[in-house]
């Protein structure tokens, strides 16, 4: 992140912040915000953009399987498919996803690859969003008896 400051045609002082990819953040007065906001305003958007990423990984059910699938260790593609009931081919393509989002780490072994889950909290996301969705279905489940 490179912070550049200029003068705008009011006279006050105008902070250009440039993300590691290029991107120019919003310009804001420094009158209004002092440095330390302004990295926090810069660093909370940026962290609402990789949460918004790694949500998509989230969006396929096969994906979510297969994360299931890695809670009780590292297992090799050809496990994964068997386990999960799905060509070779289709878990490799989810399993790329999943390694380029840093959801899953590799390690080779020979000619194996084995597959882990790379940071356990991943696993702890899972849960609780599994546990909100249980809990929604107790709810209907409430509710439909009610109505009947």
């Amino acid at each position: 992140m490179n912070i550049f400051q200029f003068q705008n045609s009011n006279a006050s002082i105008v902070t250009e912040i440039r993300l590691a990819h290029g991107q120019i953040a919003d310009f804001m007065p420094e009158s209004r915000f002092n440095m330390k906001n302004q990295t926090v305003y810069i660093m909370n958007k940026k962290i609402y953009e990789m949460h918004a990423q790694i949500c998509k990984v989230f969006t396929s059910a096969k994906r979510l399987e297969i994360i299931n699938l890695l809670r009780d260790g590292e297992k090799t593609v050809n496990d994964l498919a068997e386990q999960a009931g799905v060509l070779q081919a289709n878990i490799s393509q989810h399993l790329t996803v999943l390694r380029q989002n840093n959801v899953v780490t590799t390690r080779r072994d020979g000619a194996n690859v084995y597959y882990k889950i790379a940071n356990p909290k991943i696993l702890q996301a899972c849960d609780l969003m599994r546990e909100v969705l249980l809990e929604k279905l107790a709810e209907n489940e409430k509710l439909a008896k009610r109505m009947s």
